[in-house]
């Protein structure tokens, strides 16, 4: 009787809610401690990105923490989650140069994500510029600022 009860509200807990990360590592470690069945039914997820997280405290461990490597791999999960529907990805900051990275480096694994999403935007605070076309063909949508 109880794991039933578990399931049901595990059913719940992981498909009725959105899950948000605002760094790629701790969707890492979030997808390593849950149970991998209930981690694939998650259908919508939140990446909040924001400078004050990662420029609050200027230490060598602070900036590492936030590595492309990381980026990279948090894009690989997302792109194996089996039930996803929905991501929403907010950038608190300019893309190009934030982290000493590009706008293409930090937009590029986002292409990684090859199933059709129901919901699939990518909010910019600052400006971004693009050629027309750039990003027609990309599973995401840019909603916000951009030139």
């Amino acid at each position: 009787m109880t794991v039933w009860r578990f399931q049901e509200v595990s059913n719940v807990l992981y498909t009725q809610n959105t899950f948000e990360f605002d760094h790629p590592k701790t969707l890492t470690l979030f997808q390593m401690r849950v149970h991998p069945p209930s981690f694939n039914s998650i259908k919508s997820i939140s990446i909040n990105m924001q400078r004050n997280l990662y420029r609050r405290v200027m230490t060598f461990r602070a900036i590492t923490s936030m590595h492309h490597d990381r980026w990279h791999e948090m894009w690989n999960i997302i792109a194996r989650m089996e039930s996803l529907e929905q991501i929403r990805v907010a950038f608190r900051f300019p893309l190009d140069g934030s982290l000493g990275w590009s706008d293409k480096k930090i937009l590029g694994p986002l292409w990684k994500v090859t199933r059709p999403m129901r919901v699939f935007e990518v909010v910019c605070q600052a400006e971004i510029a693009y050629r027309v076309g750039e990003y027609s063909a990309a599973p995401f949508k840019l909603v916000g600022n951009h030139a």
